[in-house]
C-alpha cells in the first residue's frame, strides 16, 4: 500500500510459492478492506473537534519514530560460484 507496495510485493513474491500465491494475495487484500472499513466506522464515531485527529496523529508520530529506530535486517549470505543472487542480490566481485 503506497510507497511500501513493491518491497511487500516483492517479499511475497520471494517468499509464498506459486501454487499460493493467488491465496495470499486475496488474504492480504481482504485484510486491508477490513481495516479500512474499521478504520472508517472509528472515524466516524469521533467526536467533532481536534482533539481525536492530535491524538491519532501522535500514535502516527510514534508508530514512524519506533519504525526509523528498529534494527536493520541481517544481511544476504554472499551467493555461491555458478548459482544466481537473491533478488536484489549482487554478484560478488562487481
Amino acid at each position: 500500500m503506497g510507497a511500501a507496495g513493491p518491497n511487500e510485493n516483492d517479499l511475497l513474491h520471494r517468499k509464498v510459492g506459486s501454487a499460493t500465491r493467488a491465496t495470499a494475495l486475496s488474504t492480504q487484500s481482504l485484510a486491508l478492506q477490513l481495516a479500512g472499513a474499521l478504520a472508517g466506522l472509528v472515524a466516524g464515531s469521533l467526536p467533532i473537534g481536534p482533539l481525536p485527529w492530535l491524538v491519532a496523529a501522535a500514535v502516527l508520530l510514534a508508530g514512524a519514530m519506533l519504525w526509523a529506530g528498529r534494527v536493520s535486517p541481517v544481511p544476504a549470505p554472499p551467493a555461491e560460484a555458478g548459482h544466481p543472487p537473491a533478488a536484489g542480490g549482487v554478484l560478488p566481485g562487481r
